[in-house]
């Protein structure tokens, strides 16, 4: 099996990759290749684990994170709205960012690394990783409490990383999570949504 580069090593990588110049989305998803799909929905799941208020974003992060899953799904390129994929970001920005990225990476890859290669290299676990993202991107886009968002955000971020380091059991982790995700979701209604705000009232 090919060694994968590990997260952190990706994000040094590009760290340094735009240091001349101002970079577009479009020219950063190049630079990340086959991984643009998982940084993506890795990168906008974070603020649903730290319950980081998006207001108008969140319905916006889901979406993005649906259409890419659904891409995922089907093989194909990381897909941003072409007004999005010209706008350049400073190369300072990235940079900074991308290295605190790295920081953050090193301390995850003590628990992650490369494992269970039937569940990120099968044809059919790929299509099922991209599936379940997909359905959370739909969950995460629905104009719903905060509170809501904890676990379909929860199952984005293990799924990209499992899917980025290559990991087969935090993806099987995340799969056990999606089996909550998919209960709560169909509780929801019969429940009801008052029920379970006065929850967290």
């Amino acid at each position: 099996m090919a060694s994968v580069h590990r997260l952190s090593e990706e994000f040094r990588r590009l760290a340094f990759s735009c240091t001349e110049k101002d970079m577009s989305l479009k020219e950063l998803a190049q630079q990340t290749e086959s991984r643009a799909q998982a940084l993506l929905t890795l990168i906008l799941a974070v603020p649903f684990l730290f319950f980081i208020p998006l207001p108008g974003l969140s319905i916006i992060f889901g979406v993005f994170i649906m259409i890419n899953g659904l891409r995922i799904t089907a093989k194909k390129k990381l897909w941003f709205p072409d007004i999005l994929m010209r706008k350049r970001i400073s190369a300072y920005s990235l940079k900074k960012a991308f290295l605190i990225a790295e920081r953050w990476a090193i301390r995850i890859e003590r628990l992650v690394r490369p494992r269970g290669e039937i569940f990120h290299r099968h044809p059919f676990f790929e299509r099922v990783n991209g599936v379940m993202l997909m359905c959370c991107g739909f969950f995460l886009s629905l104009p719903l409490p905060p509170g809501t968002n904890f676990l379909p955000g929860l199952t984005t971020f293990l799924l990209s990383l499992g899917i980025l380091e290559e990991d087969g059991y935090c993806l099987i982790v995340a799969y056990f999570i999606f089996l909550l995700v998919l209960g709560f979701y169909i509780a929801l209604p019969i429940v009801g949504l008052e029920e379970f705000t006065s929850v967290f009232s």
